[in-house]
């Protein structure tokens, strides 16, 4: 761990999805893309956005991406907002998702639709360079960890301009080598594991489930990884067992950002053994998405790193982190068209946590999650996660407070591992709590459609 901050990083700043495109059609043959050994390079990329995006003939229209192939959906979501059109992203699915019903969508792009406009676009270019970059862009749905998920509406300033400040803070290094697994529904995917790449002239490998991603590794060599803490811990226990880095993840992997949940320090320290700097992040879909990163040489185990250039938080007696800047969200959209604005440009966001010294925030929890005991005492039930996570075995848990006793669902890597970590959670007590139901398994959580554990699904149980 570092403490000493020093300058932000020199970069070309671009605040506009147009802005982007003209520095990534430079690039030439370098390239974008490898979807499962297909080499994409970024002179095709924005060849065949220009054919896709003179497919829609109208602007300011509502289009929900649903393409199962990871280029089609990149190619679809820049070809409709360099259109511009508005992009309603969602994770591949029968159906359009409940926040996007309401509104009056003029298409669901698939992979159909995508290979018809690149038939039918040869030559043509549908990009309008006079596109209001303060308009809404893209809608794309809240977490719903605690309640039903909301249209998050922003534009093409707040998800650049948001991703260049983070980007001036984590070096993105030039022609590195990603491997995607983060869902581009997501506007962390969108924007730390899709432009972020793109404009550091970096090549993308896309991944289609975890067994893929972690197959891949090895082979594509990547030299950064934008994943979840219970990615990481996969990852170090694979090497742990290997033995050797190298067959796990290659030579050249430098660091990890991890987001979307809180990282144990324990882990970033055992992948520091490792020679793999793990970087905490925080930040939520209405904050553009990007809030706070650990810095390359200044940086904190447990927290979730500096405030970006564009944000600064405040925070209420209750410890619940309110956000000011320009990152923030239009508002959430509404079925009539209407938009909810946050007030001045602030968000309450759900979260308790604080700064310290060094100015590195800490995410302690979401008020809504907060356990209140029959005597008025409080858990933080992500807190309580935290322990028994680190449990050997023990990949992933979810505590909540039903009728007066304390659960725990508990997933575990391997079946053998059932015995050993149920005994081990009844026979004791943990921040001084003791668990009265414990369930124990190899099942996969309950997560909801952005891949986050949905607590609110056990408490219906």
């Amino acid at each position: 761990m570092n403490f000493k901050n020093y300058p932000d990083y020199e970069l070309e700043i671009t605040n506009s999805y147009i802005e982007l495109f003209n520095r990534i059609e430079k690039f030439g043959d370098d390239i974008a893309f490898n979807d499962n050994g297909v080499e994409i390079s970024y002179a095709k990329f924005t060849s065949d956005i220009k054919k896709v995006s003179a497919y829609f003939k109208s602007t300011r229209e509502f289009y929900v991406i649903n393409c199962a192939n990871k280029y089609n959906y990149v190619l679809a979501y820049f070809s409709v907002v360099l259109s511009d059109n508005i992009a309603c992203v969602q994770s591949y699915s029968n159906e359009v998702f409940t926040a996007f019903k309401g509104f009056n969508i003029k298409k669901v792009i698939t992979d159909d639709v995508v290979s018809l406009a690149l038939s039918e676009g040869e030559g043509k270019n549908g990009i309008k360079y006079d596109a209001n970059i303060n308009d809404i862009c893209t809608v794309l749905c809240s977490s719903g960890t605690t309640n039903n998920p909301k249209a998050v509406a922003l534009s093409q300033y707040i998800m650049l301009h948001d991703l260049m400040c983070g980007m001036q803070k984590f070096l993105y290094y030039d022609k590195g080598r990603f491997v995607n697994i983060l869902p581009y529904s997501h506007a962390f995917g969108i924007c730390c594991d899709l432009c972020g790449p793109l404009h550091s002239r970096s090549t993308i490998c896309f991944a289609y489930s975890p067994m893929d991603f972690l197959s891949k590794l090895p082979t594509f060599n990547p030299t950064t990884l934008n994943i979840t803490p219970a990615l990481i811990k996969v990852i170090a226990m694979q090497i742990a067992l290997v033995g050797k880095k190298e067959a796990i993840v290659g030579s050249s992997l430098k660091k990890v950002l991890s987001g979307g949940a809180g990282t144990p320090v324990s882990l970033c320290e055992k992948m520091a053994e490792y020679g793999i700097g793990v970087y905490g992040c925080y930040g939520l879909s209405e904050g553009g998405p990007c809030v706070a990163v650990n810095r390359d040489n200044y940086n904190k185990y447990g927290s979730a790193g500096v405030m970006l250039n564009c944000c600064t938080p405040t925070f209420e007696e209750t410890g619940e982190i309110v956000l000011h800047g320009d990152n923030i969200m239009l508002g959430y959209l509404n079925e009539d068209g209407t938009l909810t604005n946050p007030a001045n440009k602030t968000f309450y966001t759900g979260d308790v946590g604080y700064l310290d010294d060094d100015g590195f925030i800490y995410i302690e929890g979401r008020i809504d999650d907060t356990i209140v005991f029959d005597d008025g005492t409080k858990l933080m039930p992500n807190a309580l996660e935290g322990e028994i996570n680190k449990i050997d075995g023990v990949n992933e848990s979810v505590v909540y407070y039903k009728n007066s006793k304390l659960h725990a669902e508990v997933v575990v890597l391997k079946e053998e591992y059932i015995s050993a970590v149920k005994s081990v959670l009844q026979k004791n007590s943990f921040l001084g709590c003791r668990l009265n139901v414990v369930n124990v398994s190899i099942e996969p959580l309950k997560k909801n459609a952005l891949g986050k554990v949905s607590r609110k699904d056990y408490l219906k149980v």
